[in-house]
């Protein structure tokens, strides 16, 4: 349907300096839509870690967008490049960017159409008059899975109509199980062949199941005679540097160096996939988990825990789902994974299959478009 309207001018947003799944998303949107012809920038902080990615994936930037730190100059040339051009839409995937947002667009008379993407639960609930006025402008809120649709309902000033839920989507072109290859990794990290690895992929940050998952990977050496490896792909969280070497301590005081690996942040995450024989997603309460999408792309057996957004992606029959902050059980599941081959090739063959069938990149720009163009229908997934 969107493949035959006009093309659109379209500012993304997302005032964020960390760099995790949010930050990542905003830059993945933009590019997606940018490769369907339309003309797509992307503001944010100047000099963030999402200004240099954004740049370096070709994406036009405007380092503008600095509402925590400095928004009374973020409001001044957010202004000027409202100005600049005469865009369709601006999108941003910080809820905090409203508040330099939504009075720009009214200061400058803009007739762009506003969205925001909520990719985390809302702390508080948002019913003074201020932001009543700064969620008016709104014309629609895309949130990332039923739990953050339910999070913002219960504290944000909008109708139930304007609250669409907006799944992440990848490329499968890139988690391709088939072209991806991790013999120099095996040979960087000194794991064989003979090995079954158990990864871990994620921000090394509090409440994302770190010490859950050393936890049940020293128990289960105690239950598994085999060559076992443990592997945690992830640097740490913007604010949050100690917990990295807070977490490689704690690893050590239940396995050896060998068994335990921790890479730091990686970028080739498709190669580490094909390494792993299981992925471990013991996250507490997860706002999605674009990693669960990645590893079931690329074939790999998921174990997450069933709180958060996390069950709009793993299904009975496509991976298995354990209590949060449980490492008996996610011991328990590993377990089965690993001794269970029959089940491991169930899950990773129906894995690939969900994200095919729903959670495509292609998939995701063709609903967001027909938002944008105010051709939205229901979808089978959510409704």
């Amino acid at each position: 349907m969107a493949e035959t309207m006009k093309p659109l001018y379209i500012l993304q947003a997302c005032g964020s300096r960390s760099w995790g799944g949010l930050e990542m998303e905003a830059v993945k949107t933009a590019l997606g839509l940018q490769d369907r012809g339309h003309s797509v920038a992307l503001a944010c902080p100047p000099g963030s870690m999402l200004e240099t990615a954004s740049e370096e994936k070709g994406l036009r930037v405007y380092g503008v967008l600095d509402g925590y730190k400095k928004p009374v100059s973020s409001m001044r040339r957010t202004m000027q490049l409202l100005r600049s051009a005469r865009w369709d839409i601006v999108h941003t995937h910080l809820s905090h960017d409203l508040s330099i947002l939504t009075p720009a667009l009214g200061l400058t008379h803009h007739g762009a159409k506003l969205f925001l993407t909520k990719h985390m639960a809302s702390g508080i609930k948002k019913t003074t008059i201020v932001h009543m006025l700064l969620y008016r402008r709104l014309e629609s809120i895309f949130t990332i899975s039923n739990y953050i649709r339910g999070s913002v309902l219960n504290t944000c000033p909008v109708p139930p109509r304007s609250v669409f839920v907006l799944h992440n989507g990848i490329d499968l072109s890139r988690y391709d199980p088939q072209t991806a290859r991790a013999d120099h990794l095996r040979e960087r990290y000194g794991i064989s062949r003979q090995d079954t690895v158990i990864g871990m992929v994620g921000r090394v940050s509090r409440g994302k199941g770190h010490r859950e998952f050393i936890r049940a990977s020293a128990e289960l050496t105690k239950r598994i005679s085999r060559g076992l490896k443990f592997v945690v792909v992830g640097g740490s969280s913007y604010g949050e540097e100690s917990l990295f070497e807070e977490m490689k301590s704690f690893g050590k005081r239940y396995l050896p160096d060998d068994k335990l690996i921790f890479t730091g942040q990686q970028d080739n995450i498709p190669e580490f996939l094909s390494l792993f024989d299981i992925l471990a997603f013991p996250s507490h309460e997860e706002s999605f988990g674009n990693v669960l999408l990645e590893a079931m792309a690329m074939r790999v057996p998921v174990i997450a825990c069933d709180s958060g957004g996390v069950p709009d992606i793993v299904t009975p029959g496509t991976g298995l789902l354990i209590p949060p902050r449980d490492h008996e059980a996610l011991c328990e599941a590993l377990s089965r994974c690993i001794t269970d081959t029959g089940l491991a090739h169930e899950l990773s063959e129906a894995g690939r299959k969900r994200v095919e069938t729903y959670f495509t990149l292609e998939r995701h720009i063709d609903r967001l478009l027909d938002h944008y163009y105010g051709k939205a229908q229901a979808d089978p997934l959510t409704g």
